[in-house]
């Protein structure tokens, strides 16, 4: 029965737990290895063939004195998988039909102890045939520990690798020297810590380890279990603390640490987290490290420098990450940088509220404040409170005159001579109980009462006109008021909003201070660092680089663009005077008046200085340049400096009779410049006898686009000439002599 073909999901945990058994027994797991060898028992005790097959397995090819070729660098298990005879190859699967003889076993294991290098990764997997699980787990309850399969197995890189994770049990070796992980995917870093767990044990002499991304933390605490480790090399891990440097530290014999934690989360030293130590218990950090590469914030570097002193470190690489707003520690400076909150004001509107309310500010403001304006004129007297006797006074009321009826309309219509009734009850309100002659007295008191009502009329007109004007200059106050609150309104919002921008200028400018104030802070305690490992050690090659990353919050430095960092003169000539230092590099720092700082410095009178490289930045930006007749100086401070790299300016005043005899035999024999080349050709006839004669050992000079290449290819062409005349005049006076 041929067994179902498995994914690696399967295979993986299922080859966990089994090796997690296999490991708690002493002995190779008997069981198992009969299904896959039963037809060699022919009745033996397990035992028996335990020992048996020990022996076989052990009578190698070096036992009989033949000489064994190791494999080339394998990129996958396959090819060892298929040294199995008995396998059979069905849809692109292999798959054990038969069960195997020990013969087969030892040429299989024959094959797979020569291989060194091996490597397992899904990248070209398409390209080999799958393995069954079954003929995989078998073959790993089938190890020994004591006697593995692959026991010439020196180097293991399990980079960008899924499924083929099925074998990595079966590369389990005490012969593991070097162990490259990267690129592993989250479902799989559980599998790769247990691995590292089990290889503390199987192989506890690995002294080359490279751990790189998709390492879960558990791993890197895991890898400074490996007591002979020589060389560590860490990229990418996720987070950081400073117990874990101080567990790197104390490895014995550690030569190398290499650590890329540009984007890692570090958590650094505090005081209050140390425990003191008794006297004379505290080990030595870093006893034997040769050799430091350290990418990260100022943080990391500063705990690894000052805290972890590798005082044997012998080669530096340091390239500073500059990161927004780095919490620089309080204990670190007399006068510690803390980013204090600026002060924050009553809380202004915001813009857009501001924008929303002023339609609606002004549409209140249109309302006029009727409260403000005067009463309005009573009007007249409800119905019921008139009096009944003044009907004159009451219109369209009705009469009866000669037996007709008529429709009085009172004081409108007074050509009606009936009306004179109205009149008479008039005369009788008044008190008028004389009887009178209804029709003369009706004349008169008909032309009296129009004279009242015409003055009634006007002086009602007159009032109505004053109501009016009143009324009316009121109306124009009110909006005469309305307009000066609308300016006053208007005003205010543009003051509100002046006092916005104020604000928000002046907490952009806070900002941007304690910004600039903590970048220059980073760059200050770096300095500091290299002037700390340049007192207390004695490196023979430093390499000093940065870089800016900025944060992922939306933050004031997103937008902000970084200046590169200055390096200090002060440090700056600590490294150029460095006794022990046999090459110093510095890049993507601004050097300032590298040609005053050249001169200032003196050469130590007890042995002379040991640069042998010396490159600084060629970027005009970087470096502010050396004058080419300050070259000299520098051939007499580095008396074995054999590469000098720079960017030079001042080339006109070099001139050959300038030249001391003493320095005009120097071994500089490249010579890497950058800057504007004179234009004229009278300097540059000049200047090609002078570099001859300065430099007589200069092999190349090398030119660099972009920073006058075409101009100093030129001088290389005259000073090669230059060169050959010299050398022709050698030979001729040798000759002659």
């Amino acid at each position: 029965m041929i067994p179902q073909h498995t994914s690696a999901d399967e295979i993986v945990p299922a080859l966990d737990s089994d090796f997690e058994n296999l490991s708690t027994m002493s002995s190779p797991v008997l069981n198992s290895f009969s299904p896959i060898s039963g037809s060699c028992n022919d009745g033996e005790d397990n035992s028996t063939l335990s020992d048996r097959e020990a022996a076989i397995f052990d009578n190698s090819a070096t036992d009989r004195g033949e000489d064994v070729e190791s494999l080339p660098p394998l990129q996958s298990f396959v090819p060892v998988i298929k040294m199995l005879p008995g396998l059979h190859l069905k849809d692109n699967t292999y798959y054990a039909e038969t069960p195997l003889i020990q013969e087969d076993l030892k040429a299989f294991k024959a094959y797979a102890g020569r291989v060194e290098e091996l490597v397992l990764t899904d990248v070209g997997r398409d390209e080999h045939p799958r393995v069954s699980q079954d003929v995989i787990t078998r073959l790993a309850l089938i190890q020994d520990v004591r006697t593995p399969f692959m026991s010439s197995l020196k180097r293991l890189d399990l980079t960008s690798v899924d499924e083929e994770l099925a074998y990595l049990w079966l590369c389990l070796t005490p012969t593991l020297e070097t162990l490259v992980v990267d690129r592993i995917p989250p479902a799989r870093q559980p599998t790769i810590a247990a691995f590292l767990a089990e290889l503390v044990r199987s192989a506890p002499h690995l002294a080359h380890l490279t751990l790189g991304d998709g390492i879960p933390p558990s791993a890197l605490w895991r890898s400074v279990r490996f007591a002979h480790l020589r060389e560590l090399r860490i990229d990418m891990a996720p987070a950081i603390v400073f117990a874990f440097l101080e567990a790197v530290a104390a490895l014995p014999v550690l030569t190398l640490f290499d650590i890329d934690a540009a984007t890692t989360e570090y958590t650094a030293y505090t005081p209050l987290a140390e425990v003191a130590a008794p006297d004379g218990a505290a080990p030595t950090p870093f006893p034997r490290l040769e050799a430091l590469t350290v990418v990260g914030t100022v943080l990391l570097m500063h705990d690894l420098l000052h805290r972890l002193l590798p005082r044997g470190v012998e080669q530096i690489l340091l390239i500073l990450v500059r990161r927004c707003s780095l919490p620089i520690p309080a204990h670190w400076s007399p006068s510690p940088f803390v980013a204090s909150e600026p002060a924050v004001e009553a809380e202004p509107a915001d813009e857009a509220d501001l924008v929303a309310a002023e339609p609606a500010a002004e549409a209140a403001e249109n309302v006029l404040d009727m409260s403000a304006l005067p009463a309005p004129p009573s009007p007249a007297l409800p119905a019921e409170e008139v009096d009944t006797s003044l009907v004159a006074e009451v219109p369209f009321h009705t009469y009866e005159s000669c037996g007709r009826t008529y429709v009085c309309q009172g004081h409108r219509s007074w050509s009606n001579v009936e009306c004179l009734k109205c009149a008479e009850r008039q005369i009788v309100r008044e008190g008028l109980a004389k009887p009178v002659n209804r029709r003369g007295k009706q004349a008169r008191l008909w032309e009296e009462q129009l004279e009242r009502q015409r003055l009634e009329e006007q002086r009602l007109e007159e009032e109505q006109r004053e109501v009016e004007l009143r009324i009316e200059e009121e109306r124009r106050q009110a909006q005469r008021r309305h307009e000066e609150e609308r300016r006053q309104a208007r005003r205010r919002r543009e003051e509100e909003q002046r006092q916005v921008l104020r604000r928000l200028e002046e907490e952009r400018y806070q900002a941007q201070q304690l910004f600039d104030a903590n970048i220059l802070m980073q760059a200050t305690h770096f300095a500091s660092a290299i002037e700390h490992i340049l007192e207390y050690a004695s490196p023979q090659s430093v390499n000093i680089n940065h870089s800016y990353l900025s944060s992922s919050s939306t933050s004031l430095a997103e937008t902000t663009l970084v200046d590169p960092p200055e390096l200090s003169p002060a440090t700056l000539s600590k490294l150029l005077t460095c006794p022990s230092l046999a090459k110093l590099q510095i890049e993507n720092w601004v050097l300032t008046s590298i040609n005053k700082a050249f001169i200032g410095l003196t050469r130590p009178s007890e042995s002379p200085l040991l640069m042998q490289t010396l490159r600084l930045p060629i970027e005009e930006h970087f470096n502010s340049g050396v004058a080419l007749s300050t070259l000299p100086l520098v051939a007499w401070l580095y008396p074995r400096l054999l590469e000098f790299q720079t960017r030079v300016v001042q080339c006109a005043g070099a001139h050959v009779h300038d030249l001391e005899l003493s320095v005009t035999d120097h071994g500089l024999t490249t010579l890497s410049i950058g800057g504007e080349a004179p234009a004229i050709v009278d300097d540059t006839l000049k200047i090609a006898p002078y570099i001859c004669f300065l430099f007589p050992h200069l092999e190349k000079i090398t030119t660099h686009d972009g920073h006058g290449a075409e101009g100093w290819k030129s001088i290389d062409k005259l000073v090669k000439m230059c060169q050959q005349v010299r050398d022709t005049d050698k030979r001729n006076f040798y000759l002659g002599a």
